[in-house]
C-alpha cells in the first residue's frame, strides 16, 4: 500500500467495511494521520501471510511504501505490530522469533525511516510529497466517486460495487480535505433537493386539499338546492291534492250525480259542472274566467248553511192556541177591509 494511503473504493461508501480485523488491532484515537490506522492493519495482515509462508518477503520489494507521518503514527505502528505478533503466536501461525525476523525484513522494504521522530512522507522513488497540495489527478476521481454516491443516494442507480475500478488513494491532507468537502457539498445539495421536493409536495397536497374542499362545498350546495326543490315539489303536490279534494267535495254538493273521481284537471272539472247546470252555451267559446265565475256562483249556493239562511230571513214566533185564533181573526178583518181594493 502506498505511503500514508487510504484505499477507498465506491463500495466502501455504500456497504459496511470488512470487519475481519484482528481482535488486538485497535482502530483508536484521532491523533494519527488519517488513513494510517488502516494501513497498519493491512501491514499486519501481510506480516501474518509472510510468517505463514503464503507470501515471500521479496514480493514486497516493489510494493507501495507504508509511510508514518507523525510520532503518533510511529507509536501506533509499534504498538499494533507487537499486538499483531501476539496474535500470530496465539493462532499457531508461527513463532515470535519468526515473526520478528520477518517483520524486520518487511520494515526494511516497506517502512522508510522508522524512528521516533517525524519522517517526511515520500513516494516510492523517494520524492518528497507536498502535503498542502492535492495528488495530481485525484480531484477528478473524487468528483466521480462523490457523484456516484449522490446518484445512489437519490435513487438514480443501484448501489453496486465496480470490482475493476481503481481504488481511490487519498495520500495527502489536501486530498482528505477535498474529499470531505466534496462529500459535504454533495450532502448539502441532496438536502436542498429533499427540502425543495418536500416543499413542492406540501404545496401540491395543499392545492389538492383546497380543490377537495371546494368540491365538497359545491357538493353540499347542490345537495341543499336539490333538497329545497324536493321540499317545494312535495309541498306543491300536497297543495294540489288538497285543492282537488276540496273541489271534488264541492262538486258532490253541486251535482251529486256527477262522478268526477277519475278527473284530475280542476279547470276541466269546473267546466263540466257548469255545462251540466247551465247547458253547453254556458261553456262553449267561453273563457276560463267566465266559467270560473259561473262555477263560483254554484259553489256559493251549494255552500249556504240552511240555519244561517233561516236566521237571515228572520225567525217566526211560535204562537199559542189563543194567539192563533186572534191572528186568524185579524187576517179576516184585514181581508174584508182590503176587499174593495181588488175589485177594479
Amino acid at each position: 500500500m502506498a505511503a500514508g494511503v487510504v484505499l477507498i473504493r465506491r463500495e466502501t461508501m455504500f456497504f459496511n467495511r470488512d470487519k475481519k480485523t484482528p481482535a488486538s488491532v485497535r482502530l483508536q484515537g484521532e491523533s494519527t494521520t488519517p488513513g494510517v490506522q488502516n494501513d497498519v492493519w493491512s501491514f499486519i495482515r501481510r506480516l501474518a501471510d509472510v510468517v505463514a509462508g503464503y507470501v515471500e518477503v521479496s514480493a514486497f520489494a516493489t510494493a507501495p511504501l507504508l509511510n508514518l507521518y507523525t510520532p503518533e503514527d510511529v507509536a501506533y505502528f509499534k504498538e499494533q505490530v507487537q499486538l499483531g505478533i501476539d496474535d500470530i503466536e496465539r493462532e499457531k501461525i508461527g513463532t515470535r522469533v519468526q515473526a520478528e525476523a520477518k517483520l524486520a525484513q518487511m520494515i526494511e522494504l516497506m517502512v522508510p525511516a522508522l524512528q521516533d521522530g517525524s519522517p517526511k512522507p515520500s513516494s516510492k522513488d523517494g520524492t518528497p510529497l507536498d502535503d498542502a497540495e492535492m495528488t495530481p489527478g485525484l480531484k477528478e476521481q473524487i468528483d466521480g466517486i462523490v457523484q456516484g454516491w449522490g446518484e445512489v443516494t437519490r435513487g438514480l442507480r443501484d448501489a453496486r460495487p465496480t470490482p475493476d475500478e481503481s481504488p481511490l488513494k487519498i495520500i495527502r491532507k489536501a486530498d482528505v480535505a477535498y474529499f470531505m468537502k466534496a462529500l459535504e457539498d454533495e450532502g448539502n445539495r441532496i438536502e436542498g433537493e429533499i427540502k425543495d421536493l418536500l416543499s413542492r409536495r406540501n404545496a401540491e397536497v395543499a392545492q389538492k386539499d383546497a380543490e377537495r374542499a371546494h368540491l365538497l362545498r359545491e357538493k353540499d350546495r347542490l345537495l341543499a338546492d336539490m333538497q329545497t326543490k324536493a321540499d317545494a315539489q312535495e309541498a306543491e303536490v300536497h297543495r294540489r291534492g288538497h285543492s282537488l279534494f276540496l273541489l271534488h267535495r264541492t262538486v258532490s254538493k253541486i251535482d251529486p250525480r256527477f262522478d268526477a273521481g277519475e278527473m284530475v284537471d280542476e279547470a276541466a272539472i269546473r267546466r263540466e259542472v257548469v255545462r251540466r247546470k247551465f247547458g253547453d252555451a254556458a261553456v262553449n267559446g267561453r273563457s276560463e274566467a267566465y266559467v270560473d265565475e259561473r262555477f263560483e256562483s254554484l259553489e256559493a249556493r251549494a255552500n249556504v248553511d240552511p240555519f244561517a239562511q233561516v236566521v237571515a230571513d228572520g225567525l217566526a214566533p211560535v204562537l199559542s192556541g189563543n194567539d192563533a185564533a186572534e191572528k186568524a181573526y185579524q187576517d179576516m178583518v184585514r181581508g174584508l177591509s182590503d176587499a174593495h181594493k181588488t175589485q177594479h
